[in-house]
């Protein structure tokens, strides 16, 4: 997957198995499980649900990147990413060109870019 199509995509079911498989490395039967038939009867979607994003997928976030800053700055949410050691560093929102107003889909969107940076 490309880049364009990452940020292409909406939130959702299918933004949501893309990060069960690519970041959360679930099979496709754990992403089943997570997502249609979770214990309390809820679906798990990190693109829509706040709690999912923070507790789940920007934890996985960071154990590859040693800062992590979650700006909110007139009415749009951008992501600093980096790592001190590779001096690597990526960024989602206004500054790279895109608008998020919803935190779960720019931390699911930041969180699969940084993946294809990694490839």
């Amino acid at each position: 997957m490309t880049k364009e199509e990452i940020l292409a995509m909406g939130p959702g079911e299918e933004l949501d198995a893309l990060v069960g498989k690519e970041i959360m490395e679930w099979t496709p039967e754990e992403i089943e499980v997570n997502m249609l038939n979770s214990p309390h009867h809820f679906s798990w979607s990190p693109s829509t649900d706040i709690s999912d994003a923070y507790s789940e997928v920007l934890e996985k976030l960071k154990e590859k990147w040693d800062c992590i800053e979650l700006t909110w700055d007139v009415g749009a949410w951008d992501i600093h990413l980096e790592n001190y050691s590779t001096g690597k560093e990526l960024y989602l929102g206004r500054g790279a060109g895109e608008t998020y107003e919803k935190l779960p889909e720019a931390i699911c969107k930041v969180a699969l870019l940084a993946k294809l940076e990694r490839r």
